[in-house]
């Protein structure tokens, strides 16, 4: 039986709040788990410091407001390798909207701390597939691609 490192331990704690966070719409827990200089790549769009929680907050909001339905899966696939202090959470996301059928979204995190143990840089994105697969459906539920309107 292998068992992780107290760092390896750490990055998977810290990885796993952030992920709550995100699903279950906590921006408060978001706020403390990001150092004030944070900066980010949120699908594209650069962010810094108090920016990423407003604007995780928008894009959450909007989502409940398109989606009839939404549920988020995380899986933190790596945390602390290596004694890095950098995670990856896997996310499966499953969208509805009535009458269209479900959709599966997935997209990645990658998470890097610093020596407070607080996030310092996250970067999210979905590979090129995904990210046309859900402008698909998007378009097949008759909602405006983010951004462009």
């Amino acid at each position: 039986m292998t068992t992780e490192s107290p760092a390896a331990a750490r990055a998977r704690e810290l990885a796993s709040a952030f992920a709550a966070s995100l699903v279950q719409g906590d921006f408060g827990t978001m706020r403390r788990l990001l150092a004030p200089d944070c900066r980010a790549e949120w699908f594209g769009v650069e962010l810094e410091g108090e920016r990423i929680v407003e604007h995780a907050g928008h894009e959450w909001a909007r989502l409940r407001r398109e989606f009839d339905e939404r549920r988020l899966e995380p899986h933190v696939e790596s945390a602390g390798a290596d004694g890095a202090n950098r995670a990856e959470i896997a996310f499966t996301e499953y969208l509805m909207k009535v009458p269209v059928l479900w959709h599966r979204r997935r997209w990645r995190v990658r998470l890097a701390f610093d020596e407070a143990g607080r996030i310092a840089r996250l970067a999210i994105d979905e590979s090129a597939e995904d990210r046309d697969a859900y402008a698909r459906y998007r378009e097949r539920c008759g909602l405006e691609t983010p951004g462009t309107n």
